[in-house]
């Protein structure tokens, strides 16, 4: 099969049955793999932010479900939340 210098040879059933791709195409592909797996990442960063956040919020509502449950006047209930 004759290609031009622009094309690579791939196994043949890595690309498509045809076993060529041009290197461009390679190219675009690897950089928007690169594109997306950089904002995959960013996403997780930004999941597991408020992963933490949601935690220390629920941790932070025990303690104070846990202060008004056991608060015995109106005063000490009102110290439970700042």
């Amino acid at each position: 099969m004759c290609v031009d210098r622009n094309a690579a040879c791939f196994d043949q059933y890595q690309c498509n049955y045809e076993g060529f791709t041009c290197k461009s195409n390679v190219t675009e592909c690897v950089e928007a793999h690169d594109s997306l797996l950089r904002k995959h990442n960013e996403l997780v960063d930004d999941f597991n932010e408020n992963l933490e956040i949601a935690k220390r919020m629920a941790a932070r509502l025990d303690d104070i479900e846990s202060c008004l449950i056991y608060a015995s006047t109106l005063e000490a209930a009102k110290r439970c939340a700042p």
